[in-house]
């Protein structure tokens, strides 16, 4: 493949989004970048562009700080969907699994399996798979995810690693399965948390530091205190972020009162797991007293606004979201999956409008929110603030060029707000990480995207073979 990286670099003619402490907007400017760093910011008038850099022109487009998914499963991208589960777990077939509220035992049988049927199983499939989610991702401006688990994590980390994107890889963990009032140990604990100390020692700061490991607690109902205790002190001793899906559903907190005698985030703060390293995905089921206990601690927590709606979870109608923003919870917004949430581009749509409709006015997660929650909040979660989420100079030099010249974008006013609220992924013409250009002019350029397609619709015509239902079924 073609690869773009450039000792030195040059953007020029952009509206220059910064993101820096006093939210500077430069309408005319220009950002230098070497070394894969940012050098300068400013002015077109105030940079003088090094005669050896490479200029890329961005036309009067939006240059912003590269995107931050911060809930991605990329090893799920390809999937039977309609068949998942179909055969082995009958129940967990859509609309059961999440239809009603939860139906919590087969969500805590599916959560200890080490793959999803109806996804990607073998490392090679994985590959593939969160491959064509990387490809996906930088189409929409991202430059940066947090994978949420499943499948080969070895196999997700290479395909970040050839894609040129920066991304936390992580292991999915969980060892208890529930059924009706019984509750029994499905993977042993020191295993789990052997297999994510080892991929830590793997990845954790590898590819010129573009690829970071974290742990994944899947669904904390489906983890025991010893699995709980033990993730904390991994965390705590390499200053690794953890994951977990977590006070997601409407049937969750009386299922987990039921085997463990609190909810799953009385059990986390319990288990001294509230702290900035914390992210918490989904979550709009939590109570007042959770969400003083979150700002207090640091907590984050990720909004995944089509998949709410898409998988009916139920929880826009509480308003938590904009609560939770009022309260001065840390917020970040993710895609859940790409075949699910299309793109972060429609996720910040989405996130912008859906809770306005319950309060019936504009005040809900605003764009400039909910753009922050995409690029600060985003690098906050992923313990990445240092050096992304905001173009200033001696941060890496993640970026994203978005073409305005749209009828949408006119009269040319709040172009930032516009992008927020009517933008579209297909709006990105460049993206750039660490200095090395990814996508220019919408061309991929570290992925042959002919030959992933053919891969991709080889692996998708197997899981379509092995999740078909026996016959009479």
């Amino acid at each position: 493949m073609l690869v773009n990286t450039p000792a030195e670099l040059a953007v020029r003619n952009g509206y220059i989004v910064t993101m820096d402490a006093d939210r500077a907007v430069i309408p005319d400017g220009t950002v230098l970048v070497a070394g894969g760093r940012i050098t300068e910011v400013g002015p077109a008038a105030d940079v003088a562009v090094p005669g050896p850099a490479t200029v890329i022109d961005a036309d009067g487009g939006l240059v912003i700080p590269g995107l931050v998914d911060a809930h991605q499963h990329a090893g799920m991208f390809l999937s039977a969907f309609d068949r998942i589960g179909a055969g082995r777990y009958p129940t967990v077939a859509p609309p059961g699994l999440l239809h009603g509220g939860g139906d919590m035992d087969a969500i805590s049988a599916v959560s200890c399996l080490t793959n999803f049927p109806g996804f990607a199983t073998s490392p090679e499939a994985t590959e593939v798979a969160a491959l064509a989610a990387c490809a996906e991702e930088i189409r929409s401006g991202v430059t940066c995810f947090s994978e949420g688990g499943g499948g080969s994590a070895d196999a997700i980390a290479r395909a970040v690693e050839s894609s040129g994107l920066r991304a936390v890889v992580t292991s999915m963990a969980a060892d208890l399965v529930t059924d009706g009032d019984e509750i029994r140990r499905a993977n042993d604990v020191d295993e789990l948390l052997a297999a994510q100390d080892d991929l830590i020692d793997r990845w954790h700061g590898s590819v010129d530091g573009r690829v970071r490991a974290g742990l994944n607690l899947f669904f904390v109902g489906a983890c025991s205190d010893e699995l709980l205790d033990g993730t904390e002190a991994l965390s705590s001793a390499h200053d690794v972020q953890i994951s977990t899906h977590v006070a997601a559903l409407a049937n969750e907190a009386e299922w987990s009162r039921r085997h463990h005698g609190r909810t799953g985030l009385e059990r986390l703060a319990d288990a001294g797991l509230f702290s900035s390293r914390l992210g918490c995905i989904h979550c709009g089921y939590p109570t007042a007293h959770d969400v003083q206990a979150m700002v207090g601690a640091g907590v984050h927590v990720v909004h995944c606004p089509t998949s709410t709606t898409v998988l009916p979870s139920g929880y826009v109608d509480r308003g938590m979201f904009p609560a939770m923003e009022r309260a001065g919870v840390s917020l970040a917004i993710g895609n859940d999956t790409t075949w699910l949430g299309g793109s972060l581009v429609r996720q910040l749509n989405d996130a912008s409008s859906i809770h306005k409709d319950r309060t019936m006015t504009n005040d809900p997660l605003d764009a400039s929110t909910v753009f922050e929650m995409a690029t600060l909040g985003g690098a906050r979660f992923c313990g990445w603030a240092d050096e992304i989420g905001s173009l200033e100079v001696g941060k890496a030099a993640d970026l994203a060029i978005v073409d305005r010249s749209g009828f949408r974008y006119q009269p040319g006013r709040e172009p930032v707000r516009r992008f927020v609220e009517v933008g579209e992924a297909s709006d990105v013409t460049t993206v750039i990480v660490a200095g090395r250009v990814l996508m220019r002019d919408r061309q991929l350029l570290t992925i042959d995207v002919d030959d992933l397609m053919g891969r991709a619709e080889a692996v998708v015509e197997e899981l379509e073979r092995s999740s078909r239902p026996p016959s009479g079924r």
